[in-house]
């Protein structure tokens, strides 16, 4: 009875309980990513990686040195929204999380043998 009275009081769409939510999450479609074109710098880097004649290492060492520096910038672009009254919460985060991942990789990268 209390569910029934719980469904009514919530706009459609909203699952009353955890199990309506598994079954709206299992039945729904997700939309596909759309495809994302690779700016013209970034081909090229990917090119010019391709044309190397390197060890297993050394393109280690080169993907370390990649992802050193989109770290740094994403910690960069952190710091300074931190410092901007202007700035939005939720870019902060969005910056911060995707920072936390290119940290994340570059350790288990840094973390690899290859020996």
């Amino acid at each position: 009875m209390a569910d029934d009275a719980l469904a009514a009081s919530l706009p459609s769409g909203i699952p009353a309980s955890p199990q309506q939510l598994i079954d709206m999450q299992s039945h729904a479609q997700r939309p596909e990513k759309p495809e994302r074109t690779q700016s013209l710098k970034v081909k090229e880097v990917l090119d010019r990686i391709e044309k190397l004649d390197t060890t297993a290492d050394e393109d280690r060492q080169i993907a370390l040195v990649l992802l050193r520096h989109l770290e740094a910038f994403h910690d960069g672009v952190v710091e300074e929204m931190e410092g901007d009254d202007t700035a939005r919460h939720s870019q902060i985060v969005a910056w911060a999380v995707d920072a936390d991942r290119l940290m994340r990789a570059r350790m288990l990268l840094e973390s690899v043998d290859l020996d």
